[in-house]
Parts: C-alpha cells; structure tokens; sequence
C-alpha cells in the first residue's frame, strides 16, 4: 500500500485515509462487498461505499492498493484491444 495511493484519495475524494483505512477496504473487498468494475493489466479497479463516499480502489495482484480512480470518469477504451476495434468496424457498417 503506497503513499501514492493516500495522496490520491485525498486530492479526488478529500478523505484523509491511513493505512489502516487502506487494510479495511481491502478486506471490505475481500468479503464482496465492493463492486467489481473491470480489470486493466495485473489490476483490478472496484467501486464501494468508504465513509459514506463512493470510491474506486485500484488493487494490484498483490492485494495493495495502488491508486484511486477518480469516480464517475468513464475508462478510455484501449486501441490495442482487437474485439474493441472490431465492434466500431460493425458498428459503422465497414466489415
């Protein structure tokens, strides 16, 4: 668990989090209690209810969190993935 991550819930969601805090969302998440939103390389980014705010924890395969993603902020869609490119290519009517 970083300082990286402490410094982001502070400046996205102005909550002063400890690394206590950063254990207990981890285990909120490890009981299933966070909604799964999707995985990007070895992490995975989840989505629950901390202190009454909505946040979303970015959790490295290692069980740390590593950042937190800004909520309501829509993923960029990666242009190396082939099904992405392929659904636009139908989408226009092209294949």
């Amino acid at each position: 668990m970083t300082l990286h991550a402490l410094r982001r819930a502070k400046e996205r969601y102005e909550m002063t989090l400890t690394f206590d805090d950063l254990e207990n969302i981890i285990k909120l998440i490890s009981e299933g209690k966070a909604k799964f939103c999707y995985e990007s390389g070895e992490c995975t980014v989840y989505k629950l209810r901390y202190n009454k705010k909505l946040i979303q924890p970015v959790v490295s395969s290692e069980n740390n969190i590593v950042t937190f993603y800004p909520v309501g902020k829509k993923r960029k869609k990666d242009s190396t993935n082939k099904d992405w490119q392929y659904k636009n290519l139908r989408l226009k009517g092209a294949i």
